[in-house]
């Protein structure tokens, strides 16, 4: 089995907006500003204790999930947070160090993101040494478009590719089970 411990938003106590479904302004970043250190502690905290109390090996731990969308707001239903690339980069690197810190072999995965589009768009976006961080690229897969261009800039970086969530055929996307 493969386990990744993944996060859809910081704890309440982290956020901006005091909510774990995001900030008031869908396109806000809902981690409070110089908070990445503390929560990524947190972050490698929980897998290292999930992981010794539970004898599991949890591969990756992706940070972010779905983080360049608009889908996150305060009044919303499901836990999210909207992450800038450049905060993605800084949590990417937060993540990375305290993992590190814990002496785990539990590397990150980045960006979770939603589409192929937003992907190729979050990635171009990290420095080198963020995008050296990163141990899987994760992506999801709701539509068809723009999915060979991962593919690509995975091989490119020549690092490990994962799709980290399915879910089609979206409304409108031509289906045939034959």
């Amino acid at each position: 089995a493969i386990f990744e411990a993944f996060s859809n938003s910081p704890p309440w106590f982290m956020t901006v907006s005091g909510k774990v479904s995001g900030a008031e302004k869908r396109t806000d970043d809902n981690l409070r500003p110089g908070a990445e250190r503390a929560f990524a502690e947190y972050l490698a905290r929980s897998v290292d204790e999930l992981q010794r109390r539970h004898h599991i090996t949890f591969r990756t731990l992706s940070p972010i999930n779905e983080p360049n969308t608009d889908y996150w707001y305060a009044a919303n239903t499901q836990e999210g947070a909207h992450w800038s690339p450049a905060r993605q980069a800084a949590m990417i690197d937060a993540s990375d160090a305290a993992l590190k810190a814990r002496r785990l072999a539990t590397v990150v995965s980045a960006p979770d993101e939603t589409n192929a589009r937003l992907f190729l768009a979050d990635v171009a976006a990290y420095p080198a040494a963020t995008l050296a961080r990163v141990g899987q690229l994760n992506v999801h897969s709701y539509g068809t478009l723009y999915q060979t261009g991962v593919r690509d800039a995975a091989r490119a970086a020549g690092i490990r590719l994962w799709m980290s969530e399915n879910d089609t055929p979206l409304d409108g996307d031509r289906e045939n089970f034959d």
